[in-house]
């Protein structure tokens, strides 16, 4: 399985935050765990559509990691989103 990590954006970019998040609640995924580091560093890891899938957030960026159907899926969600007014 190939895995892909993607920059999403900047945290304080709120309109592509919320085109970000949206796309994941369309995948309606399940939270496996959150963990919070002393580095400042936030990790969330879910599950969708069976698969593992990993969100790095930082003051600096918001990452994705995994598979790599599920991550292009995210991304073609987040481009359609922008397709349309906020």
């Amino acid at each position: 399985m190939e895995i892909l990590r993607a920059d999403i954006c900047d945290p304080g970019d709120e309109a592509l935050v919320r085109k970000f998040q949206a796309a994941l609640v369309r995948l309606d995924p399940k939270l496996d765990s959150k963990v919070e580091t002393s580095l400042g560093v936030d990790l969330w890891v879910f599950e969708i559509e069976g698969e593992q899938v990993r969100i790095y957030s930082d003051a600096w960026s918001i990452d994705i990691e995994g598979p790599a159907q599920v991550v292009r899926q995210i991304q073609t969600l987040m481009a359609e989103h922008s397709e349309t007014p906020d």
